[in-house]
């Protein structure tokens, strides 16, 4: 795998009735959800990136944040928004997400909606949808709201 190949730790063999045990997990790292229902992290691997030859500079995060600040721009050019959290328990995180061992894990998007239309997400056994208002970790309804608008 690529230092910046795509990985997706949230998806289960089981399929999405484990994202709301997902989503929990994921809230045990940070206090950071923003009540989102989609999270994506970002993270790179330190032995397969390049190195500037002079100082033997390691890019691997440096590639990570371009490739990050792209899918924040594609997160919001979805009409969705998106945080940029990087305070987050990272071997808790890799601890409950084992496919996260080894990256060096460098941001949490708690994608959400902007203006409580529906937004569909596409899963292997169809579509589930949200209208705006979502169950957060917790199990309370609460409306999904941008806090960096």
């Amino acid at each position: 795998m690529s230092p910046l190949q795509p990985s997706i730790a949230s998806r289960s063999r089981s399929g999405p009735s484990k994202a709301p045990d997902a989503r929990a997990k994921l809230a045990e790292t940070t206090s950071y959800t923003f009540g989102a229902g989609v999270f994506l992290v970002i993270g790179s691997k330190e032995d397969e990136a390049w190195c500037a030859p002079d100082d033997d500079l390691n890019f691997a995060n440096v590639d990570a944040a371009i490739v990050a600040t792209h899918i924040m721009l594609a997160i919001h050019n979805e009409g969705l928004r998106a945080t940029w959290v990087g305070k987050f328990n990272t071997p808790k995180l890799k601890e409950l997400f084992p496919v996260m061992e080894g990256y060096n894990l460098i941001a949490l998007f708690p994608c959400r909606l902007s203006d409580g239309k529906r937004v569909s997400l596409p899963t292997p056994q169809g579509t589930q949808e949200c209208r705006g208002h979502c169950t957060d970790t917790l199990g309370t309804a609460n409306r999904i709201k941008n806090p960096h608008p």
